[in-house]
């Protein structure tokens, strides 16, 4: 989470230092770019951003002199990914900082060439100014020479393009090539050819030889679900297995595993989930940061794509046994009766093995060695649909295995629930019985070298290693019948404390604190302060303590955390796409987390249903002081008006 929050605020800083600010507002791009895009990222407004983030909290901290060293590296690893993501122009965003006004817009394409099904396109206002102009292309041909680039003159339409070829690499079968022009007081940047020349056409006046992007109807039915503003410093728009597509085609990255996951989502239905646009606001107000979104899908769901039904009927409510020092919180209704019997299809085709699914669950129930628990008819049931995710840290000083991690599923019967959690851990070999305060829990212990637990196997497909076994994510959790809710814990600890904070009750929990109470209010404000399917606030000066302690000793990807698992397993993979190891990044040299854990104010994100997919809206609060009474109240009034989507995508 540490180096998730480090990243998108590295990545907002990024963003504000590369466009320097201008006066006025210009014509979007959207109708210079054609309908393949499959992500745009829109910055119009350069001086609106740069004043906002310059009154963040986040900016403060960014600026601490303590911390300017590690942003910097930061930095420098998002200018890398960018690189590995398709920038090819051998000079990174910020060299380019001096020359940007304006607008700036980045884009990923999505191709028909076989061999080259990818383009990347960035638009920059750059002014009229021809000095300027020949200083940065200067500055430009300089660090591609550097790389032993070969430059060529090309022409359209009487406009000037520069092409570099950069000397392939290892293995490399295709050319590296950069094109280049300014035009109409912009830099316009591409890999494709192709792609240069519609944009000068269109800037010219002329016709593309693709749809515009502005007229695309999921574009424009995204926004219109949206609702967009047109008023935030930040717009994107998504469409997200197509993005899935590029990313993987440009990294030229497959899975070892049998399955090809973009296809099975694809036969799955999962291309019913069309785009996402959203925008995202900078010093909203009480706010840093402000985020509106929408996720447009074609209902009914099709296929194993129905797995993602989300009623919006998410508790209220925190449970008495969450308790003061929990982190972070997240309330999620799902319609298990339902969508649980849709993965069917998704499982076996991802296993390779038709029928695999029921298999398993008949397996389950018949097994005269196995615990015979009927999924249909007993546990399902049971379920209320109500998920709960809770995190947290262990007391005292910092170490790999601080972090901690609880999911509760809310039962209607709390003593059939029990009765069947007997039965299947009975079964389970490493499994030990304890009673904690008249509360059976079941503690699960696994030898670091035992590979026979297939806890999360499925996320295998992140790892490219020939081994066919695989360690445990966990070494050890635990799991209780509680208060009504199955509990499952990674560590026996928190199992403890939650039986003792329930015997408390909620006058001394969460849903007490006064940080809670106060993103919760903010929370609930949002989109209308309807019922959510799910919701989610984050006390970031907690949030964010392991792991920036875990970095300052140099330890993060040691962490027992499922994320740092996760983590360790995503570096490993960008190592070997470098073809070496990743430059690593040194924490020693930050300050002690107390001295920064002010900057961090609360956050939190709601999601509704729709009759066309999801609405979600997010807000990370900024100082307590400046907060005004209305802060929801009034976002809405900024946000939620109601746009005709054709005339406000060619605004």
């Amino acid at each position: 989470m540490f180096r998730t929050f480090l990243s998108l605020s590295s990545t907002l800083a990024l963003l504000v230092s590369v466009v320097k600010p201008v006066a006025g507002q210009q014509a979007t791009v959207y109708e210079l770019l054609p309908d393949s895009v499959q992500a745009v990222v829109w910055i119009p407004d350069s001086k609106d951003l740069t004043d906002r983030w310059d009154r963040t909290l986040l900016h403060e901290l960014g600026n601490q002199p303590a911390l300017k060293p590690f942003f910097s590296d930061q930095q420098e690893m998002i200018q890398n990914r960018l690189m590995e993501a398709g920038w090819r122009l051998g000079v990174k965003p910020q060299e380019l900082t001096e020359f940007f006004k304006g607008q700036l817009t980045v884009a990923w394409l999505e191709l028909l060439a076989e061999r080259k099904p990818f383009a990347l396109v960035m638009i920059a206002d750059v002014g009229a100014d021809q000095k300027v102009h020949a200083d940065m292309l200067t500055k430009i041909d300089n660090a591609l020479a550097q790389h032993k680039a070969a430059k060529k003159q090309l022409q359209h339409l009487n406009q000037e393009i520069t092409q570099y070829t950069l000397p392939r690499r290892t293995g490399q079968l295709l050319d590296e090539n950069t094109f280049l022009a300014t035009a109409s007081g912009k830099l316009l940047v591409s890999d494709d050819l192709p792609q240069m020349q519609n944009l000068i056409a269109k800037l010219q006046g002329q016709a593309g030889s693709e749809k515009a992007l502005q007229d695309d109807a999921d574009f424009l039915k995204t926004r219109q679900e949206l609702r967009i503003s047109g008023k935030a410093q930040i717009e994107y728009f998504v469409r997200p297995l197509g993005i899935a597509r590029v990313i993987r085609a440009i990294s030229g990255k497959r899975s070892k595993n049998s399955a090809d996951i973009l296809a099975v989502l694809k036969n799955q239905g999962f291309t019913a989930v069309r785009s996402i646009a959203g925008e995202i606001w900078v010093a909203a107000e009480g706010a840093d940061m402000a985020h509106r979104g929408f996720v447009l899908a074609d209902f009914p769901l099709p296929r194993s794509a129905g797995v993602l039904e989300f009623p919006n009927a998410a508790m209220a409510d925190v449970p008495s046994f969450v308790g003061e020092n929990a982190s972070s919180f997240m309330a999620l209704n799902w319609d298990a009766q339902t969508a649980f019997w849709k993965a069917r299809e998704l499982v076996d085709e991802l296993v390779g093995n038709q029928g695999v699914f029921d298999e398993v669950i008949n397996g389950i129930k018949n097994d005269v060695n196995g615990p015979q628990v009927d999924i249909r008819n007993e546990f399902l049931p049971l379920l209320t649909n109500d998920i709960l995710a809770v995190t947290d840290a262990k007391s005292g000083p910092v170490d790999v295995d601080s972090r901690r991690n609880l999911i509760a599923l809310k039962v209607n019967d709390g003593a059939k629930a029990a009765a069947i959690l007997n039965r299947v851990m009975k079964a389970e070999a490493n499994a030990e019985l304890l009673e904690i305060d008249g509360v059976a829990v079941w503690k699960v212990t696994n030898a670091k070298d035992d590979n026979n637990s297939e806890e999360f196997a499925e996320f295998g497909a992140f790892d490219d290693s020939e081994e066919e076994t695989e360690e445990p994510w966990l070494n050890q959790w635990a799991i209780c019948v509680l208060d009504g809710y199955f509990v499952f814990a990674s560590h026996t600890e928190m199992i403890e404390e939650a039986v003792a904070q329930s015997r408390r009750g909620q006058q001394t929990g969460l849903s007490a604190q006064a940080d809670y109470q106060r993103i919760r209010r903010a929370v609930v404000g949002l989109m209308d302060e309807q019922t959510p399917c799910a919701w989610k606030i984050s006390r970031n000066h907690l949030a964010f303590r392991v792991q920036y302690e875990l970095f300052r000793q140099g330890k993060l990807q040691e962490s027992e955390s499922m994320l740092s698992t996760l983590l360790n397993r995503v570096v490993q993979q960008s190592e070997e796409a470098a073809g070496g190891e990743a430059k690593a990044i040194d924490g020693h040299s930050l300050p002690p987390f107390e001295e920064i854990s002010h900057y961090l104010q609360p956050s939190g994100l709601k999601v509704l249903t729709t009759h066309t997919g999801w609405e979600f809206g997010g807000i990370w609060l900024g100082r307590p002081e400046a907060e005004p009474t209305e802060l929801t109240s009034n976002y809405e009034a900024e946000t939620a008006r109601i746009v005709d989507s054709a005339s406000e995508a060619k605004r």
